[in-house]
């Protein structure tokens, strides 16, 4: 069986926030310790990982202590905790982790809160001024529906292929929920890197070889 990242975070934040935390601490477990043997065989793979949320916020403890102990990483991020595990075998995960939700894991969605970070904007491009060329575009695809934990899962796998494919550092990766998903041409090459598309296997929520994710890079001008 493959293995599997699992991701517990806590109850609290909004939709938004949750997806920047969960993709964030999902990239850098690995940043922090990439000699672990676990990796190789994960990343030969489809990347497969576990969006779970602690159903009492008492119960963090027991599992950032888990999480700490196994050497994964507990990252603090935007009022949010996010327990990343290193990648393993499912049937290994303790009784507490199997207890966290998720299934309909939906976190409120604030419409003042976009997906980005500090290198975004508004409409998605960059500010005359601001230094983009080391920065990445992960871009969900505004027309398909997704969970919380549906929408993070994805957007940390956008965050892998932005590691993977142009070496982005999770700092320098902006993430974009609105009309750049369709509006950037890509024949541009002065102003884009290609698109890097991905589609989800449909095992849960969405129909499978669904375009959730396009990831791009912007080249700065000279």
């Amino acid at each position: 069986m493959s293995l599997v990242q699992q991701l517990v975070c806590t109850p609290n934040g909004n939709h938004q926030d949750t997806v920047r935390a969960v993709a964030f601490a999902s990239l850098a477990c690995h940043i922090v310790d990439p000699d672990h043997p676990n990796w190789e065989q994960w990343l030969s793979g489809r990347f497969t990982k576990t969006v779970r949320r602690v159903k009492i916020t008492a119960k963090l403890n027991e599992i950032t202590n888990q999480c700490a102990s196994e050497g994964g990483l507990v990252c603090h991020m935007d009022g949010i905790t996010v327990a990343a595990f290193i990648p393993d075998h499912p049937e290994k995960m303790s009784a507490e982790l199997r207890a966290c939700q998720v299934s309909e894991f939906n976190r409120p969605r604030d419409p003042s809160n976009i997906l980005t970070n500090q290198y975004g904007t508004v409409d998605g491009y960059p500010r005359a001024g601001d230094d983009f060329s080391k920065c990445t575009f992960v871009c969900l695809n505004p027309r398909v529906e997704m969970s919380t934990g549906k929408t993070a899962a994805q957007v940390a796998h956008g965050f892998w292929s932005a590691y993977l494919n142009f070496g982005a550092e999770a700092s320098q990766i902006v993430i974009r929920a609105n009309s750049l998903f369709h509006s950037v041409e890509i024949n541009d090459a002065d102003l884009w890197e290609p698109y890097i598309y991905l589609r989800d296997a449909g095992l849960t929520e969405i129909d499978p070889d669904t375009e959730t994710i396009r990831i791009t890079k912007y080249k700065a001008r000279n």
